[in-house]
């Protein structure tokens, strides 16, 4: 039990090195979780304390380096634990699998009494009989208290597939800070100028890392039908990755350059938003996509697969098209009936920022966060409060 008065401290650790939707999941958290009751500290490798050190820096919040790369890793392992019994941690906040099998054994041994995981995506790179199985992950959930799925689609996954006991997940969609989405046109036109493309040219964007589970091959296939109904329309691809110089080659082939921009990692991402016509995120796995909350929240139709949690952000028809992955045919048809039918475009953009307003602002997120906390904390539930969902 925590004794009143005092803040309640929370690790949130993270045992990647790279900065993605997981990690701008944990800054939108930690942004507006609620000070007063509660004190976050971030453990993470030291290349991801430096990516994200102006953010949490401007938070004032406290870091400890550290990574957790095997469990022969010893000496990190101990200063881990001796870190959690020094600071008399209350919960450990593992985000993804590979991060809680990291910390939680370890967070038992020192003494704290409550760990949570938050289990953003389904795993589809796992493959092979021993791998789907998921005995590793189930003999690990026994040092988890609860596990925090980020869609309803994840919490199927993680009982159904898993085979993690449902009374141990709880559903907390993610959300966005709605307000930082309004529209703003003079930023538009900036970024349209910048790129040299001008207000009356088809902006189609893909806010994503370049790697496989994003689906970009599909797209490109698809740009060469587009373009000869389309001949000035340009794609718009923001993010790096792995598959950078062969997305490029790609590209060549197809002989579509001059419709296609590869931008690079974009820091102003809502401003690439603002400026595009339509975004497509074409992925063949997800978990609860922030950038298609993101999309819809300044307005835009979105066309994204029909895959894990993305249905339950994009109403097909309403709010945007719905596609199966892996299907460049599909993803042609889409993109085709919006450029011919703006009005409709406009009409589904309209329904997305009403939707997302309503159901994914990051008020509804933190609010059952923080009662996941409170009731692990005092063994009291807090059912029924918006935001949040038991399975079990």
């Amino acid at each position: 039990m925590k004794c009143s008065g005092k803040k309640i401290k929370i690790v949130h650790f993270l045992n990647s090195k790279v900065r993605g939707g997981v990690e701008n999941h944990v800054l939108l958290l930690l942004k507006n979780i609620n000070r007063e009751r509660f004190e976050p500290i971030v453990v993470c490798p030291t290349e991801l304390a430096v990516i994200l050190g102006r953010e949490l820096a401007e938070m004032d919040l406290r870091v400890f380096e550290l990574e957790v790369k095997s469990p022969f890793d010893v000496r990190d392992m101990l200063r881990f634990v001796s870190f959690l019994r020094r600071e008399k941690i209350d919960i450990v906040h593992a985000h993804l699998f590979n991060a809680s099998r990291a910390s939680h054994f370890l967070a038992k041994l020192a003494g704290v009494p409550i760990t949570i995981e938050t289990n953003h995506v389904r795993e589809a790179w796992r493959k092979g009989t021993l791998k789907t199985w998921y005995a590793i992950d189930r003999l690990f959930a026994r040092f988890t208290d609860c596990i925090i799925a980020v869609s309803k689609a994840n919490a199927v996954y993680l009982s159904g597939v898993k085979g993690i006991a449902a009374g141990k997940v709880r559903v907390v969609q993610n959300g966005i800070d709605t307000r930082a989405f309004d529209t703003d046109t003079a930023s538009a036109s900036s970024i349209r100028a910048g790129l040299g493309i001008s207000k009356d040219v088809p902006l189609i964007s893909v806010v994503a890392r370049l790697e496989p589970q994003k689906g970009h091959i599909y797209l490109l296939e698809a740009i060469p039908e587009i373009v000869k109904r389309y001949p000035e329309v340009v794609f718009l691809l923001a993010g790096d990755g792995a598959l950078g110089s062969e997305l490029k080659a790609q590209a060549a082939r197809l002989k579509i350059g001059r419709n296609l921009i590869f931008a690079g990692f974009r820091s102003d991402a809502d401003k690439i938003l603002r400026a595009s016509d339509i975004f497509l995120l074409p992925s063949l796995w997800e978990g609860l996509p922030l950038v298609a909350i993101e999309a819809s929240a300044v307005g835009l139709p979105v066309i994204a697969t029909a895959v894990d949690g993305t249905p339950e952000v994009v109403k097909d028809g309403e709010t945007g098209l719905l596609i199966e992955p892996r299907n460049p045919v599909a993803i042609t048809e889409a993109v085709l009936r919006l450029l011919d039918n703006p009005q409709e475009a406009r009409r589904m953009g309209g329904n997305g920022a009403g939707f997302v307003r309503a159901h994914f602002d990051i008020s509804l997120q933190v609010k059952g966060t923080e009662a996941i906390y409170t009731e692990f904390i005092t063994g009291k539930s807090l059912g029924g409060l918006e935001g949040i969902e038991n399975t079990g």
